[in-house]
């Protein structure tokens, strides 16, 4: 279980045979690239010439997928020759870039025109008055709004409208009084309403502007409809190009690692023990050393099909050190058998998979993990609905192959505090395993260990009435902790309970599930004596009610069933301070590897 052994992989070459190396590497793709860690006269090594071109490409191939709004699915099957894919894509780029910018530049202009005639309306209709543009230029109108009705002392044409909690003033006043008027309204809490836009009457000016917003509109269709039709069928050339110049950027940039003399250049980086031979084979003629890596390597996990689904709750928390122990295996049978414990409902399982129905209809494959663990989940909640006899609580009556969860609740917890005692010393053994696998002498293990173990022997002695060996027990653990942590130690005995006890969660939350399950179903039924409003009534409660339920539960089950690895269960051995093994590879779909 622990993570993957890796070796730190020299390789010296010649200057002028770099980029072939480098594509041979990359599809290779066994190597995990670091910074070549080498003395004078080796010094750093740049990114090759080419990159600028390759960013400059990728630049405008990028913008025409964003703008044609496509994909970049696409999936390689190696990488085509860098100049004929480089000629292909500038001919592509010299035939539409230019067209495409023209459109999305007048697109844009067009959308901040209709931005501003669409604020000028929506300015107009919340005025809850018609006003007309006084055609003498002796005259000037203002148009004001406030929270409070103010007492204007001005010589002026005044129009005062109350609504929806907001005054209103529509004032009129000679022109050669207009800067005497705006220095007097500066001061009062008015705020002024932009209207200098109408030319007429406001109506007028509604109508105006819809027209031209109608106008506005048509033409953004045409304009997308043009956009289409210049990038139409041309999706799969530009996700092809892409794809390729992708690769080959990181092709270019990678060389910004290596270390280089007059004539040579040297590489470094973590691989398998399995594949150096692999290259040495792809690279005869190349000075190839390797030796087993001791510290700080990355972190290259090894999970069959179906536990590498969990790995996503391992990575959540943080990637495992390089040769400690990679707990997704257990995680992937202790997730889904917590969350079943916790949902326990036959009905609520069904809705989970009816719910993994629709992420795969909704989001096909970027779904696909989290469909694989709500499945197994779904499946755990179904089998412990059916022992507990919980089916949406009790809305469909089925046989409880035990008791409902209610009246097995004190054996519930007993269950749940035996499953927390099993979770807890499979950690203590992972760690133990872990410390003798890194070469931990006995007496260290034993040191950083015992104490828990210890504490649970006491507990039994004194359950065995055999108090002399719980004190021997107690004593043994309060001095290893002393020795460890000094007198803060012994708050760790109080700490191992609280640990343990964190899984009566397993408990709270199946009754939790079931309880409210059951409100709602008491609830709906008791509207039944209204008769067909009482039916409808009922209805409702029992969808929106156990909607909320599930809803609300299997957030709080998956938060919960995460935590008792996250705190409890890793607590005991788990560091989390790795990063993750990425080889150097071909980009074969859609810019992923």
């Amino acid at each position: 279980m622990l993570t993957k052994r890796l070796h730190v992989l020299r390789i010296l070459g010649k200057k002028e045979d770099k980029k072939d190396i480098i594509a041979q590497l990359q599809h290779l793709g066994v190597l995990h690239l670091r910074k070549a860690d080498l003395p004078q006269p080796f010094t750093n090594d740049t990114v090759l010439p080419e990159i600028d071109e390759i960013s400059k490409l990728l630049l405008h191939l990028n913008f025409l997928m964003e703008q044609g709004n496509l994909k970049k699915d696409f999936h390689l099957e190696g990488l085509p020759d860098y100049e004929k894919v480089k000629t292909q894509a500038q001919d592509f780029i010299d035939r539409h870039l230019s067209k495409v910018k023209s459109i999305t530049e007048e697109k844009k202009d067009l959308e901040a025109y209709l931005k501003e005639k669409h604020g000028q309306l929506l300015s107009l209709n919340k005025i809850p008055f018609s006003f007309k543009i006084p055609q003498s230029k002796k005259l000037k109108l203002f148009i004001f709004k406030s929270q409070k009705n103010i007492n204007i002392n001005f010589s002026a044409d005044i129009r005062h409208i109350f609504k929806k909690k907001t005054h209103y003033y529509a004032i009129t006043i000679a022109q050669k009084q207009e800067e005497k008027f705006l220095k007097y309204i500066k001061e009062s809490p008015l705020k002024m309403i932009d209207v200098s836009f109408v030319l007429g009457s406001s109506i007028y000016e509604k109508n105006k502007l819809k027209l031209l917003l109608n106008e506005g509109k048509r033409k953004q269709k045409e304009l997308e409809k043009e956009l289409f039709k210049k990038l139409n069928g041309k999706e799969s050339k530009l996700a092809f190009f892409t794809a390729v110049l992708e690769n080959y950027y990181e092709q270019a940039k990678v060389s910004s690692l290596f270390k280089q003399s007059k004539h040579l250049f040297a590489l470094e980086g973590y691989i398998e023990g399995k594949d150096i031979k692999k290259v040495k084979q792809a690279l005869p003629e190349l000075m190839i050393t390797a030796r087993p890596s001791v510290k700080n390597a990355p972190t290259k996990l090894s999970n069959n099909s179906y536990s590498k689904t969990y790995e996503l709750i391992t990575k959540l928390f943080a990637m495992p050190s390089y040769r400690a122990v990679d707990p997704t295996l257990l995680i992937s049978f202790f997730f889904p058998f917590f969350f079943g414990i916790m949902l326990s409902d036959v009905g609520y399982g069904i809705a989970l998979l009816a719910l993994v129905a629709l992420l795969k209809y909704k989001f096909g494959e970027e779904s696909a993990i989290a469909r694989k663990i709500f499945f197994w989940s779904a499946l755990s909640s179904m089998f412990f609905g059916f022992i507990f006899g919980s089916f949406f609580g009790n809305l469909v009556q089925i046989p409880a192959l035990y008791t409902d969860s209610f009246s097995a609740s004190f054996t519930i917890l007993i269950a749940s505090l035996i499953i927390g005692l099993i979770h807890l010393n499979l950690a203590v053994g992972l760690n133990i395993y872990q410390m003798f696998a890194n070469k931990k002498g006995l007496e260290e293990v034993f040191i950083k260990v015992a104490p828990f173990p210890l504490v649970q022997i006491a507990v039994l002695a004194i359950y065995l009435e055999q108090t002399f060996v719980s004190i021997i027990t107690v004593t043994l653990a309060v001095l290893i902790l002393l020795k460890e942590k000094s007198i803060f130690g012994i708050m760790d005995i109080s700490g191992y309970f609280g640990t343990w006890f964190s899984y009566a969660r397993l408990l709270a939350l199946s009754l939790a599930t079931s309880g409210v399950a059951l409100a709602v179903n008491v609830m709906a039924e008791k509207t039944l004596a209204f008769g067909i409003p009482g039916l409808l009534l009922s209805i409702l409660i029992i969808i929106f009610g156990h909607t909320f339920n599930f809803a609300l539960n299997i957030l709080g089950c998956s938060i919960h069933a995460a935590r008792l690895h996250y705190v409890e269960f890793f607590s005991f051995f788990y560091d989390g301070e790795g990063h993750p093994f990425k080889p150097f590879k071909i980009k074969t779909h859609g810019g992923k590897e």
